[in-house]
């Protein structure tokens, strides 16, 4: 579908000819021509031929039907804008990160807030830790419920010891059962470049909970940093991996400060059931594995035990197979090692309706100056390579025609931060003729550490169900901004999975200019896959530098509704009102060791509908830990079905099936047998 509109004015200063040239491609005819008239009247042309100039007037017929005066359409959509949470902006302290690293191709000194979710005072509402930035508090908002308008209310507790927060840059965060005594505790992930390697502002923190939403620092539940001290991290996902009905924790490292790109220690944190942690990550080679965005515990290869899936920057999306309580990489077995790129995010639900779960990975785009493929990826060199014993960034591309290695920024940028090879150039000219080896020497970019990116879209990764993976470019108005956030979710109830995208990245190169192309984007899924559905019809208009994204049932209609976290200013929450479908959702009650039954895995089976699968997560998409409820759909409102057959498969491997009856929902509550 193609639409143009008529105007005299064009750039600048400029005026066009009253023509409109529309391109048919291989069709010799248009189907349908409809034309909207100054005067309000509309009129439409069927099976028009094509490679033709046409003059259409319009019709004194259809001046009768001319309105006395033009009314602003206002059609309904799926979510409604809120401004519950308005003030809650936290400004980022001001951070140069190029001054240790000239050439860095981003900053890594914005990269929140994260979000977590769970009920931490035990009344039945869900609550929220907003992660903050450095030099400010962190914030825990306890759900009030709603006023008489239906906007959510929450409390902000400034108490300690979230008063106290202010040195520490918040990344991911966790509520979870870190002590065993039934409630939610939280783990907060501390990391930033605004320090030096190693600093105690990089301690990662676990707050216990006494029951009613009052935490208190547990200081030495976590393992010692060692003789590297503190690694700078970014997120933090839980799970039972080794099933012994405990939460173990994966953390996430992101870089080691004024290092870029270095990435910093990963820890796999071991509950002993009381809240006291030890570090795995070097007995399952998960020490180092790059520069780590995202991570997600989730069953890949269906055999009942949740793996290990990690996303990198300059890397692959990495999977670590749980083999019955050890982990070991799979990620080339997987077919996802060839596939490196800036992968931000990540979030898995059953896309085909085969059972297993597929994956949603956020990727930085194709609307940057970068264009990698397999055959000819974007690279990184990190190495001395002028001679003057510091280390310095080069960024490098491969001629299309050539072949040669060239430089990817320029000779200004790069003559500031290296002089001697400002020297050893002399003019812009030579600069630009000049292959990465003549500027460089091969000896300093065979020394150097490289890294490679081949792959720019955020794709879909269907899964064949054993854990091997075809991977799917997303539409193509995904592919205008970075995602981060990202949820599949039901968000209409008619039975099939939509999903809903965080987008934007500001904090570039200065001489690049921000990756503000989107407004955050919501795609509707159906029996042909997802299509875009534009902000016109979606309601989600986010033109900020959208980050986390948590979808949770705010106002108790059983509809999902979504708060999208936001650098610099307020997160912004949108409601659902959707009307399309009927809503149907999920909360289970697990042991004492993991209430939300986190890596349960449920499947819903309805006459009508695709067979709709999901798992408990606690950490997904981007700096998110989303609640422990699950959300479906039942199809059409004014269908007859009355009853959902399900199956639930529990975290400790065990299966039991339920029977849901329509006229008790759309809310339900299953405990484990």
């Amino acid at each position: 579908r193609q639409t143009r509109t008529l105007l005299p004015q064009n750039g600048y200063q400029e005026s066009d000819e009253p023509l409109v040239h529309f391109g048919l491609g291989q069709s010799e005819k248009v189907a349908s021509l409809k034309i909207e008239w100054p005067s309000g009247a509309t009129q439409t042309l069927t099976d028009l031929p094509g490679n033709r100039w046409l003059e259409i007037a319009e019709p004194d017929s259809a001046i009768s039907d001319r309105p006395s005066r033009l009314t602003e359409a206002t059609p309904s959509t799926l979510f409604r804008s809120s401004k519950a949470f308005q003030k809650l902006a936290a400004p980022e302290t001001k951070f140069d990160d190029f001054f240790r690293q000239p050439l860095l191709p981003h900053q890594h000194s914005q990269l929140g807030p994260g979000q977590a979710w769970g009920d931490v005072d035990g009344d039945g509402l869900i609550d929220l830790y907003l992660g903050s930035p450095k030099g400010q508090s962190g914030r825990l908002l306890l759900n009030r419920g709603t006023d008489d308008r239906g906007e959510p209310v929450f409390a902000l507790r400034m108490t300690e010891p979230f008063t106290g927060m202010g040195k520490w840059e918040d990344m991911g965060a966790l509520l979870f059962e870190a002590d065993g005594d039934g409630d939610l505790d939280l783990l907060v992930v501390s990391g930033s470049v605004e320090c030096e390697p190693g600093d105690p502002t990089l301690a990662d923190r676990l707050y216990l909970n006494d029951g009613t939403g009052h935490f208190a620092e547990a200081a030495d539940s976590l393992p010692d940093p060692g003789a590297g001290g503190y690694a700078s991290g970014s997120v933090a996902a839980a799970a039972d991996f080794d099933r012994d009905g405990d939460l173990d924790v994966f953390v996430g490292g992101r870089v080691v400060p004024g290092e870029y790109p270095i990435p910093a220690r990963n820890r796999l944190l071991i509950n002993d059931g009381k809240g006291h942690f030890s570090d795995a990550a070097k007995e399952f080679g998960l020490l180092e594995t790059g520069l780590v965005t995202s991570a997600l515990w989730s069953d890949a290869d269906a055999d009942g035990w949740v793996d290990l899936l990690v996303t990198h920057e300059w890397g692959p999306v990495r999977l670590f197979s749980n083999r019955q309580g050890k982990l070991v990489e799979a990620t080339s077995d997987a077919g996802l090692a060839k596939a490196t790129g800036f992968w931000n995010s990540l979030s898995g639900r059953d896309l085909d309706g085969d059972g297993d779960i597929d994956y949603l990975a956020g990727n930085l785009g194709r609307n940057t100056k970068y264009k990698a493929t397999e055959t000819e990826p974007e690279i990184i060199y990190y190495g001395d390579m002028d001679g003057s014993g510091k280390r310095n960034l080069i960024e490098a591309k491969i001629d299309h025609d050539t072949g040669q290695l060239l430089p990817r920024r320029g000779l200004s940028c790069s003559g500031r931060a290296m002089p001697a090879i400002r020297q050893k150039v002399g003019t812009f000219q030579n600069w630009a003729s000049s292959s990465l080896e003549q500027l460089y020497t091969e000896t300093r970019l065979t020394g150097a550490m490289r890294l490679e990116a081949t792959t720019l879209e955020s794709v879909l990764l269907i899964n064949d169900g054993e854990g091997h993976f075809e991977i799917q470019a997303l539409p193509s108005l995904v592919q205008i901004a970075p995602v981060y956030g990202s949820a599949l979710v039901d968000f209409d109830g008619d039975g099939w999975t939509d999903a809903l995208l965080a987008q934007n990245f500001f904090t570039t190169q200065e001489e690049t200019g921000p990756y503000d192309g989107g407004l955050s984007l919501c795609l509707k899924g159906g029996p042909s896959g997802f299509e875009e559905v534009w902000p016109l019809e979606s309601g989600i208009v986010v033109p900020g530098d959208a980050k986390s994204l948590g979808v949770v049932d705010v106002n108790g209609d059983a509809k999902p509704d979504a708060l999208f976290g936001v650098n610099q200013v307020a997160p912004m929450w949108f409601l659902n009102q959707s009307e399309g479908g009927s809503p149907l959702m999920i909360e289970l009650d697990g042991p004492s060791g993991n209430p939300s039954a986190i890596g349960a895995r449920v499947t819903i089976e309805i006459d009508g509908l695709p067979r709709q699968t999901a798992e408990v997560t606690a950490g997904s998409g981007y700096l998110t830990q989303q609640p422990g409820t699950l959300f479906f759909g039942w199809g059409a409102p004014d269908a007859k079905t009355t009853e959902a057959k399900v199956m639930i498969r529990w975290p400790n491997g065990e299966i039991s099936t339920e029977a849901l009856a329509r006229s008790t929902g759309p809310r339900y509550r299953i405990g484990a047998k």
